[in-house]
Formats: structure tokens, C-alpha cells, sequence
């Protein structure tokens, strides 16, 4: 069965920060997205 909505899906995402600590140090990891998803709208 097919799923229709009256209005535009949204697009999904998890917002998420991952830190470690390194001997004395802090770290973080970053991913930077390949496509921007609400770029010119």
C-alpha cells in the first residue's frame, strides 16, 4: 500500500557530535555534507 500526503515531505536528518579524548586532548569529529539539502529554497 502506498503512502500519499497533502504536503511536501520533509527532508531528514540527525544532527549528531562526537568528541574523544586523546592523551591531553580533546577531539572532535566533523562530516561535511556533499550536497547542501535546502540549498535555493
Amino acid at each position: 500500500m502506498a503512502y500519499t500526503y497533502d504536503y511536501p515531505h520533509p527532508a531528514v536528518t540527525v544532527d549528531i557530535v562526537i568528541f574523544t579524548v586523546d592523551g591531553d586532548d580533546l577531539k572532535v569529529l566533523l562530516i561535511k555534507r556533499a550536497q547542501d539539502p535546502f540549498k535555493d529554497q
